[in-house]
This record gives structure tokens, sequence and C-alpha cells, in this order.
């Protein structure tokens, strides 16, 4: 339901697509074009989302640069709809076994209270899941960030007409992609500047007064 796509359709794309260590897609296409990443999109969604993830990050070592970078969309994949050979499955579950290993043990007791907590899901919609899963889904681009270069990545499309028939999303996400492609700082706050502006319109001044400041870091970091 979320990536318009049947069984007989994965297999196709594999098949038509050999010899790749992972296949993956992002079935939330329109997170790709107006978030820098899907950390700062889990703030919107989840309360207290990017607070936990710093203590998450500190805990087991990653860099606190990854919570705030503009990714691009190459590396945007949640709901963690991949298909991997064993190589990359080793190394990705020995990726995440190790940082939740640390965390369960150095997360400091509030935190990891809160981890457990239905906080997460304020709305009802995950069936009151704690923060662990939304952690481990972002984590999946993280491993992607740091080691994709190990590995020969396809990364497929959904079908969904979102991205067809909204010019702005389109627009938007191919300036970010150019932007990160380049490390183009100017073509990034054009970027920013545009997608502020379409969010207003798109959600309305309560949300943005809400929600724009955390989602819009003050120092632009271009990963990888």
């Amino acid at each position: 339901q979320k990536s318009g796509l049947q069984g007989h359709d994965l297999l196709g794309i594999i098949e038509a697509n050999p010899g790749y260590d992972c296949y993956f897609c992002n079935p939330n296409p329109d997170t790709e074009s107006v978030y820098h990443n899907l950390w700062l999109q889990g703030e919107t969604s989840h309360p207290n989302f990017l607070k936990l993830a710093k203590i998450f990050f500190a805990c087991t070592g990653l860099d606190e640069k990854l919570l705030y970078g503009i990714y691009p969309s190459r590396y945007f994949a949640s709901a963690n709809y991949f298909v991997a050979n064993p190589r990359f499955w080793n190394e990705y579950l020995a990726f995440i076994g190790g940082l939740l290993q640390k965390a369960e043990r150095d997360l400091p007791l509030p935190a990891k209270q809160a981890m457990y907590s239905t906080l997460a899901d304020p709305r009802g919609v995950h069936a009151d899941a704690g923060y662990w899963p939304f952690f481990v889904e972002r984590l999946f681009s993280v491993f992607l960030i740091l080691r994709g270069k190990e590995f020969k990545l396809h990364k497929f499309q959904t079908i969904t007409p979102l991205l067809d028939k909204n010019v702005h999303h389109r627009l938007l996400l191919q300036m970010k992609d150019a932007a990160c492609d380049a490390h183009n700082n100017w073509l990034a706050v054009c970027w920013v500047n545009y997608r502020n502006l379409y969010l207003s319109e798109l959600y309305g001044r309560e949300w943005v007064r809400k929600f724009i400041e955390s989602i819009t870091p003050e120092k632009l970091f271009f990963l990888p």
C-alpha cells in the first residue's frame, strides 16, 4: 500500500538490475524534497525526537552532524523497504546491533525510559510504538552514508503520482540534490527559503511556528 508495488514488481526490478548488494526504496518520496534528512522530519511526527536523538548519538559515538546534514535523495529511505545480499545484511546488522547494545548499556535512565514509552506515537497511528523503530529505520540512511561506498546500491522508484503531479516537490527535490552534488551553499539556502514558503502554504502558519525553527539548522552540512 505504501510503495504501490506488488511482489512481482519488486522481483522484476531486481531481475532487470542484477548484481547489486542492496535494493531499496523510500515509500514516502515527499520527505526527500522538503526535509534536510529523516531525523529532522522525525521531529514533526514524534515529540522530543531530536532531543532523544542527540542523546542517542552522543551515547553511541555517532557524529551529531548526521542529525542536521543535508542528505541527497539517494540516501533517503524510510520504512525499511530493502532487499540485500548476505554481505550487506551482515555488515548492516553488525552496525545496528552495535549501536543498540551501546545505547542499552549507556543511555541515561530517563532517556532509556522515554525510548520505550508510547510518547513517540501521540496520535496512536503506530500501535503505541516506542521510539526505537523510528530510530532504526533512520539508521539505515546513516549506514548508507557512512558505509555506502563499500556496496553497490540500487534505489528503485515507488509507484506514486506525488512527485509527478506536484511541481513544487519536483523542483525542490531537484534543487536540493543539485546543491548536495555541488556542495553549493547558495543553492542550498535558496532551497531552504523555497521550502519554507512551500511548507507555510501546505501546512499553515501554526505548523510553521511550531516546527520550522527545529527543522531548519543554522549551519549547512553536506553529507557525505
